[in-house]
């Protein structure tokens, strides 16, 4: 590898570019405001990253998926975590997850260039194609290359690294944990040395070891709502992928994406989720988890029904996401009784309408009287309340199949659960996830 005036040159990688000052073009940057974008950026083996900043409150894939994403693509690039007011973990945490730090957002040229070494940002580097070892030794294949350059940026490595000698044996010249001066970096390039190595039992044990603490830290630590929030979101997201195949679309996500996040946005906005109720049910993370999912098959099948005011998908959104809340600490004996509960601890929050808490009360009512509590005449059920309750159905069916590959959700759909739903409800069903959809269009709430 030679330094050149010539080829590409490495940018700082910042997800989530909203809060980014203006930064001089003397800093190559990419700026992506998306998780899908910045999963794109990762997996684009054409593009040199000298750091990466997440804010890991971002939709699918979040943040913490991107954490990971970037320690599968980029091993050795530095990886930083971003927050607006409170740190989301701990320093130790933060070591443990292979994270080199957390800085507030707005960040700005200045505070990355205290981070990444200018070397990495004052070349410019032919580029060469990845070796193609032919595993003439045993531990070829043992061995990833890395590119010489990826780490000038003066930075821990996470690995071991190694070089390769010409007798096909692999020295290591750096222990895990410890930096390689960008100088000494510079030397190896000049001397012919275009790659490095690390073992991959070391990168596999490692992108493990991140994961499973990633998912451990979302589950128990007291991270902020917004992390936690993010986090299942991005688990309701994932249903709606696993769905893709019964005829959704990508606008179709899209928009389902969009629209919980406005819902969760909104309870932020009214301080709803600082209620002592709303809190433990947000931190609870089986029910809030299904709850995403639900309001996310909710708000899709608002769209045929031709919804259009915004108070209106704000119920049908609130309603959904917090349909469970009854289910709190209440016994086994009495999850007849939860829909009843949930709508009495709501009756009074500020932000919630009359409309949601009715939808809340029957959403386990059906139009045949095989429901419960069975208070209602079938023609009287709430219409968000079905399709909270269609949803929830669904996703029952959806968690079946997944455990047994022979059942069909969609011939289920028809067969068992129809008959206890209004027409146009079964209608917008189909239309969603039995036909060819339609074009959808986001609400703003």
């Amino acid at each position: 590898m030679t330094v050149s005036q010539t080829a590409q040159n490495y940018s700082a990688l910042i997800i989530n570019s909203s809060d980014c000052d203006a930064i001089s073009s003397k800093l190559p940057l990419t700026l992506v405001s998306s998780g899908s974008a910045a999963k794109t950026a990762l997996m684009d083996s054409k593009r040199r990253f000298a750091g990466i900043f997440i804010d890991p409150v971002m939709p699918y894939p979040g943040g913490v998926e991107l954490i990971g994403l970037a320690h599968r693509y980029r091993p050795v690039t530095p990886v930083y975590v971003l927050y607006r007011k409170n740190k989301p973990f701990t320093e130790a945490e933060l070591d443990r997850m292979g994270v080199h730090g957390q800085l507030q957002t707005p960040i700005s040229a200045p505070i990355i260039q205290k981070r990444i070494a200018s070397q990495i940002f004052d070349y410019w580097f032919d580029l060469p194609a990845f070796p193609q070892i032919t595993e003439s030794s045993e531990e070829d294949r043992l061995y990833t290359a890395v590119l010489s350059s990826d780490l000038l940026t003066g930075s821990a490595s996470l690995y071991d690294i190694h070089v390769r000698l010409p007798s096909g044996r692999y020295f290591k010249i750096l222990n895990a944990r410890d930096t390689l001066s960008p100088e000494r970096v510079l030397g190896y390039i000049q001397k012919g040395v275009g790659f490095f190595y690390f073992k991959k039992a070391d990168h596999e044990l490692c992108l493990s070891y991140c994961d499973n603490l990633a998912k451990f830290l979302i589950s128990h630590h007291e991270v902020s709502f917004e992390l936690r929030a993010s986090a299942l979101y991005n688990q309701g997201q994932k249903l709606i992928n696993g769905i893709h195949t019964e005829g959704l679309t990508a606008e179709h996500i899209d928009f389902a994406v969009l629209y919980v996040g406005q819902i969760r946005s909104f309870i932020t906005r009214m301080d709803i989720d600082n209620l002592d109720e709303m809190r433990t049910f947000l931190a609870h993370l089986s029910l809030y988890d299904r709850s995403v999912s639900t309001a996310m098959i909710a708000g899709l099948l608002a769209l045929p029904l031709k919804v259009e005011s915004e108070s209106a998908f704000r119920a049908i959104g609130l309603a959904a996401l917090l349909h469970d809340i009854g289910m709190l600490n209440l016994p086994e004996d009495r999850y007849f009784e939860h829909p009843a509960i949930g709508a009495r601890m709501l009756a009074d929050v500020p932000g919630i309408d009359a409309v949601s808490i009715q939808a809340i009360e029957q959403h386990h009512e059906r139009r045949d009287n095989t429901g419960f509590p069975g208070r209602v005449n079938g023609s009287n059920v709430n219409r968000i309340a079905e399709l909270i309750g269609l949803s929830d159905e669904f996703i029952n069916l959806l968690e079946a199949a997944g455990k047994n590959p022979a059942l069909n959700p969609l011939a289920e759909m028809e067969r068992k659960v129809f008959a206890g739903f209004s027409f146009p409800v079964i209608e917008a069903f189909r239309t969603v996830f039995m036909q060819k959809p339609t074009k959808t269009s986001s609400k703003a709430l």
